[in-house]
């Protein structure tokens, strides 16, 4: 469970309730103004909760000087905390003044956000939440009530504490690695306007103005958010060859046939078509958004597979693309940082589909050899990029020793550390290259290796990746005055497949927890 702290220089008691309603926080919120206090102070009650995540809200109007007000007491905490993120909220004035329009607002804000982006940039462990964003979508006086703020120093509305409990939600879950993998659409009137097998390919309205260019524009979100490693897959009920026109032939599709990792579209329950898709690509239920205009067929698909997403589609289509921005991505696909990895996601569970086709002809040795697989294992080095070993490490659940959830400044620390050693997996085969499939945490003590993490992306697994891996750590181990490792397992109820590898890879255990093979 992750431990929230709550600080602020206004009252934001109000915000424990809204984000209570989520089970996988332990929230710590500060008194009134007692944010300085608590960040300064080594006997503070911020100290003794011991945050993964500082929420830092500042109301502009109350600060003498951020620059030492803010960034000060962030340092004094950071240096005794060093695990610790910060999320900070950008400042602004409000929006009148008495100075009417001699007011140096813009100016203001502008420079102290500047500030507050070249801080951040210089802090691996500060991201700043773009409360402008929602005040200017939102409105100044939609989220925030000067009578809560006379009768107890409180600067939001009730819609206020909403909106910011709902984007911290979000960057909380994007740093923490909770986002969907897949979104799964209907074709018609989803993806555009009409049905096919009605309206035939020429006639759908898809089109550069008018209700047309509605799905147009849907069309454009969809794919940015593919490009930035979301999959995407088709399902509805439909002739294929039908849909397949409407990809090839209509001039305004802006979603390419191959932008898909999968297409189901047949006349059979959607739900069971959702099923066969989360099995052929490996990924959990959980992992889903289904977009879908029926509201009949979302209820079956609910009440079939209620771990799916199934958000409400808009009745005025007009609201389709702000709906989708603020309703979908938003709570379910938001991101702080991209890797070469996610940018290449799609394609490479096409080439996953190459594989599987190949092995199907094949027995298992030959279709080994066949693969030509090249793994490129290196220490990973102080400066270098520290996100994809975090991301591996809170995304994989099947094959994952400990089970260690890592955040960027966690593997930064590790690298730091002279006793550690953390290892990457790079995977390449005649199919091209996957990038970092995998990663080892090693502590080096005396006489001994403990294997503190061990994993690898569940797309490589069925390949002896883990045996090649384990064995090029293996011989980087014996140049060392080692006499054994011990791993440090950590048994779930989905990575029992790392049991059994360890027994094959002759490790030893009396206790199913600590496995020691020895340095021959």
């Amino acid at each position: 469970m992750k431990r929230i702290a709550l600080l602020s220089n206004v009252n934001i008691d109000l915000l424990k309730s809204h984000l209570n309603k989520n089970d996988s926080y332990s929230l710590y919120v500060t008194g009134y103004n007692q944010w300085q206090s608590e960040l300064i102070n080594y006997a503070s009650g911020l100290y003794s909760f011991q945050p993964d995540v500082v929420f830092i809200y500042l109301n502009a109007e109350m600060l003498k000087s951020y620059r030492t007000d803010l960034f000060s007491c962030i340092e004094t905490f950071d240096q005794q905390n060093p695990n610790t993120q910060f999320i900070i909220t950008n400042l602004s004035l409000p929006p009148f003044s008495v100075n009417t329009y001699l007011s140096k607002k813009e100016t203001f804000d502008l420079q102290i956000n500047e500030d507050l982006k070249s801080f951040a940039l210089e802090k691996n462990n500060v991201f700043i939440l773009d409360f402008n964003r929602l005040i200017t979508y939102y409105g100044y006086e939609s989220l925030f009530d000067d009578k809560y703020w006379y009768l107890g120093r409180i600067k939001f509305s009730n819609q206020g504490f909403k909106v910011l409990a709902q984007e911290l939600k979000n960057v909380l879950d994007s740093i923490s690695g909770n986002v969907k993998k897949l979104l799964v659409v209907d074709l018609d009137n989803t993806l555009w306007g009409g049905v096919v097998g009605e309206d035939h390919w020429q006639y759908l309205q898809l089109s550069e103005d008018g209700i047309g260019s509605i799905y147009t524009d849907f069309q454009k979100n969809i794919k940015e958010l593919a490009q930035s490693g979301i999959l995407l897959a088709t399902c509805s009920k439909n002739n294929e060859q039908d849909a397949r026109e409407v990809f090839e032939k209509n001039v305004h599709m802006q979603l390419r046939w191959t932008d898909f990792v999968i297409h189901k579209i047949n006349w059979n329950q959607k739900s069971q078509n959702i099923l066969e898709i989360a099995s052929a690509l490996n990924i959990g239920l959980n992992a889903i958004v289904f977009i879908d205009d029926n509201p009949v067929e979302r209820e079956l698909v609910r009440q079939n597979i209620p771990e799916l997403i199934v958000p409400e589609f808009p009745t005025d289509i007009s609201k389709l693309n702000r709906w989708f921005i603020l309703e979908v991505v938003y709570p379910f696909f938001s991101k702080i940082s991209l890797t070469a990895e996610d940018l290449d996601k799609s394609n490479q569970y096409k080439r996953n589909f190459k594989r599987e086709l190949a092995k199907m002809k094949l027995n298992f040795d030959d279709f080994i050899s066949q693969l030509e697989i090249k793994l490129i294992i290196n220490e990973l080095k102080n400066g270098e990029p520290y996100h994809r070993v975090a991301q591996l490490s809170q995304k994989t659940n099947q094959f994952n020793l400990s089970v260690r959830r890592y955040t960027d400044l966690d593997v930064k620390k590790l690298v730091e550390k002279s006793d550690y050693l953390v290892y990457t997996c790079a995977y390449e085969d005649k199919f091209g290259n996957e990038g970092i499939i995998g990663c080892a945490v090693l502590e080096i003590g005396e006489k001994k290796v403990i294997i503190d993490s061990f994993l690898l992306s569940c797309r490589v697994l069925g390949r002896n990746v883990e045996y090649m891996f384990l064995n090029q750590i293996i011989k980087k181990i014996k140049t060392m005055d080692i006499q054994f490792v011990e791993a440090i397992y950590n048994e779930t109820s989905q990575n029992k497949i790392v049991r059994s590898f360890l027994i094959e890879s002759g490790f030893e255990t009396k206790d199913n927890i600590k496995y020691i093979k020895y340095i021959e």
